[in-house]
Order: C-alpha cells, then sequence, then structure tokens
C-alpha cells in the first residue's frame, strides 16, 4: 500500500515493533525447547537469549544498542530474587491458564536482559514458566512446546501480513 512512505509512528509501527519481540520470543523458546545449552555452563540462557537477539532483533539496532546487548548477554545469569521486579508477570499462570503470562514472561526477560541485568539461569526461568512450582525441567519445555504449536504460526502470518502489505520498515534504531 504505502511501501516505504508507511509512517514511522502508530498502530502500524507499534505492531511492527510487536511482531519483531514476538519472533524473539519465539525463538528464544524454540531454543530452549530443542535442548541448545552453553556446554561450559548449562544452566544459563545466554546462548539462547543472543540467538534470538540476532536472529529478531539485532539488525533493527544501531551499533550502540547491539553493545548494551552483547555486555549484558555476556555476564552470569541473575538468581530469581534479583527478578523480583518481573515476579507479578513470570508467575501468573502457564499454557493452558493464560497464555498470556509467558508472553510477557519472556517479555520481561528480553527487557530485563538487554537493559536491566545478565540473562536469569536456565532453571530460574523455567521454574518462573512453571509458576514458582518445582516442576521437572522435561514437563516444563513439553508446555512450552505445546504453547509453540499455536505460536509460531499466529507470529509467522503477522510476518506475511506486513510482507504483503510492504509494511516493514527496515531503519535502525
Amino acid at each position: 500500500m504505502y511501501g516505504s512512505e508507511w509512517p514511522k509512528a502508530g498502530a502500524t509501527l507499534a505492531l511492527m515493533w510487536l511482531k519483531r519481540c514476538l519472533r524473539f520470543i519465539q525463538i528464544l523458546l524454540q531454543s530452549l525447547a530443542d535442548g541448545e545449552r552453553d556446554k561450559d555452563n548449562p544452566n544459563l540462557i545466554r546462548i539462547n537469549i543472543s540467538k534470538a537477539y540476532d536472529e529478531a532483533l539485532k539488525r533493527y539496532h544501531g551499533w550502540m544498542i547491539q553493545n548494551v546487548f552483547k555486555v549484558k548477554t555476556t555476564q552470569h545469569g541473575c538468581n530469581y530474587n534479583t527478578w523480583s521486579w518481573a515476579h507479578p508477570f513470570l508467575t501468573q499462570g502457564w499454557v493452558e491458564n493464560n497464555r498470556r503470562s509467558l508472553i510477557s514472561a519472556c517479555g520481561n526477560l528480553m527487557h530485563g536482559s538487554a537493559a536491566v541485568c545478565a540473562a536469569p539461569y536456565r532453571s530460574d526461568f523455567l521454574k518462573a514458566l512453571s509458576k514458582n512450582q518445582e516442576v521437572a525441567e522435561e514437563d516444563c519445555l513439553s508446555k512450552v512446546r505445546q504453547f509453540l504449536i499455536n505460536f509460531t504460526p499466529a507470529v509467522d502470518a503477522i510476518y506475511e501480513m506486513y510482507s504483503i502489505m510492504n509494511a516493514e520498515l527496515d531503519y535502525k534504531v
């Protein structure tokens, strides 16, 4: 429709950044579900976060933002107590109860790891996704895989819509 003339403000822009964040969440969760781990530090998820950032957001960020992210994701993970500011978002439910809480948890992870502190430990993040209950890692990852069955096509559909409408703005912030 608008091509390169799409406005750099408003709902179109907001949805564009939302879809990018949703892709970040999708890649992060898929990486965790696929069992990708740092061989030297298997309880850290920085490798998963870095992969998601590189594939979903890095190309839209300028040099300064990329380096802030790089510094923060190369430090050691935070424990669950460090994430107390995000606790209400991280413990609001699971896939069958409330899909929004999973997205909120990952969204807070993305913003927290990039700007507030380093990535949490894998065990703490999975525990947060499990409503702070002791759940076997494989059971939690099974729920993540179940969530991704519907989440991935939804994100893909938003990307396809932007592609068809030629609405993607490819500038850096």
